[in-house]
């Protein structure tokens, strides 16, 4: 049988809780003889049992109890779901008493003033007309204070403010933004950096302190910090060797009171590779003057014959700390009077 408990009744029975054990002596699992619902308006005492999983007539135990909450729970429909058991004339009674969430009827958002509203929105995923889920609502708050914080708005604070109607069954949500100012970076300070001043990695950078000017602003851009860390310090290091160079962790610590911030930058550099050769071997259809015009190293090129080759790498050193676009010679070189192997190189 299933049925709705009057309220005198509810609360007798939401005082019991399921135990894993009986008493010495009694049996582990008892026949389900009724199962009574309280606390729903919306969903039906037949959805509820039905969803439940459990099945009258059977053997009850401790381990379906909590089955059946978990089911209840997968539904999405409720806040909290509380099991008890009893005997009542000598049947077995099963109470579900539930809290169910409230339906969403909209949501909206204000106080977005410096972003655009659809790039706010965007990261909001509420379904309106189905019941309000308390996660996917904080969720929808974390993300727009990311949005915030990628802006460089590291002081912006989201509230989800709840408004409830119909004896609160419904509900509207409002995500209220108050923005704050934008931070700016006052301090940019490498760790890790032993072959490079700090202040020439900063020139290598977009993202720059605040300065006396008014165009050194120096506001935060999340987009342009990463293609400084992932970019442009890689490729300044990598030029000069530093092929092994990482940037290990950046950290931006703001002064919630001031607005100011400091970017700290780790790094490792590690050791600078030297070219000691690029030998072009293989090459059929075209000669290896050609094909070292596309070289971009400037190192040493073997070829065989009996005259140089009339495109060498003139360049005044061969590490990698002096890299800079080879050109071909003016004039060839005299003729030897045997065959041999030519390297060209600074």
């Amino acid at each position: 049988m299933i049925g709705r408990l009057s309220p005198a009744v509810v609360i007798g029975f939401a005082l019991l809780v399921p135990r894993p054990a009986r008493a010495q002596g009694e049996p582990t699992s008892a026949r389900l003889d009724s199962i009574a619902v309280a606390g729903n308006r919306r969903v039906s005492r037949n959805a509820i049992a039905q969803a439940s999983g459990l099945t009258l007539g059977r053997a009850l135990s401790y381990r379906d109890v909590q089955r059946a909450i978990q089911d209840l729970y997968a539904t999405g429909q409720f806040d909290d779901i509380r099991i008890a058991t009893d005997t009542a004339a000598g049947q077995s009674i099963l109470v579900v008493v539930v809290r169910e969430r409230p339906v969403l009827l909209k949501w909206n958002v204000r106080g977005v003033a410096h972003l655009a509203e659809h790039t706010v929105k965007d990261k909001v995923e509420l379904a309106e007309g189905r019941p309000m889920d308390p996660a996917a609502v904080e969720r929808a708050r974390g993300r727009i204070d990311s949005v915030y914080r990628a802006a460089g708005f590291y002081l912006a604070q989201v509230r989800a403010l709840r408004a409830y109607a119909n004896d609160s069954t419904q509900v509207r949500v409002v995500f209220d933004v108050d923005e704050g100012r934008r931070v700016a970076i006052a301090r940019l300070r490498f760790e890790g950096n032993s072959h490079f001043r700090a202040k020439t990695l900063a020139g290598e950078m977009k993202t720059r302190p605040e300065g006396f000017w008014w165009f050194r602003g120096g506001s935060y851009d999340d987009d342009k910090l990463r293609t400084d860390l992932t970019e442009r310090l890689p490729k300044f290091y990598g030029e000069r060797g530093y092929v092994d160079f990482q940037v290990l962790e950046d950290t931006l610590i703001v002064n919630d009171t001031t607005g100011k911030a400091t970017l700290v930058v780790r790094v490792s550099e590690g050791e600078p590779y030297k070219i000691g050769g690029v030998e072009i071997v293989g090459n059929r259809r075209f000669s290896t003057e050609d094909v070292q015009h596309f070289n971009r190293w400037p190192c040493s090129t073997r070829t065989s014959g009996t005259r140089p080759p009339t495109s060498c790498a003139r360049c005044t050193g061969i590490t990698a700390t002096s890299i800079r676009t080879c050109a071909p010679t003016s004039r060839a070189a005299p003729a030897p009077t045997a065959s041999r192997w030519w390297t060209c190189a600074g």
